[in-house]
């Protein structure tokens, strides 16, 4: 199986200009006026961002999440129309996070499990708080999560804006009207 796919970071590192053209690859040679400019890139900072409104549905805890996080997945341009629903779901996931650790905190992380054996006897047994399983698991997907929405860091660097490379080679290439 391959590990690619539509993740943020996933396939193969693009070569520089110089790399490209020596190894012959076609897209050296689109350096100027081609689709892979900063205007036609998804990746380019210049595309406006078009702030969504707040999903009514959300309760004041989610609507705060959704105004904490929302403009860096703007930013990002992962935040639209079409993952807004989503997005909601990951706010709505915060603040379950939140509200479990409130929890755990308030009845301590761990309680005595009291339970009475055949002979009669009292056995306690000292048991983590049950939600500590759950709010971990929870943690994970939300950290995934906001890797989706390029709003976690995740060590590498995000490309907005790319320069269109330069051709080292133009000063040996010769105009194409003079070409016979």
């Amino acid at each position: 199986m391959g590990s690619g796919g539509f993740r943020v970071g996933a396939g193969a590192k693009p070569k520089s200009a110089e790399q490209s053209f020596l190894h012959g690859k076609r897209a050296s040679r689109r350096a100027k006026g081609s689709r892979n400019d900063a205007k036609g890139s998804p990746n380019a900072a210049s595309r406006p961002v078009v702030a969504l409104d707040v999903p009514a549905s959300l309760t004041d805890d989610q609507r705060a999440v959704w105004l904490d996080l929302a403009p860096h997945a703007q930013r990002a341009g992962t935040l639209t129309a079409q993952t807004a629903a989503s997005f909601a779901r990951l706010c709505a996931a915060v603040v379950r996070l939140r509200r479990w650790q409130q929890l755990i905190e308030k009845d301590g992380e761990t309680y005595l499990k009291v339970t009475i054996d055949g002979a009669g006897q009292e056995q306690t047994e000292i048991k983590a708080h049950p939600l500590i399983t759950r709010s971990q698991v929870l943690e994970k997907d939300i950290r995934s999560w906001s890797k989706d929405y390029a709003i976690n860091p995740f060590g590498k660097p995000l490309v907005t804006d790319p320069a269109p490379p330069r051709d080292p080679f133009d000063e040996f290439d010769e105009p194409p009207d003079t070409l016979q």
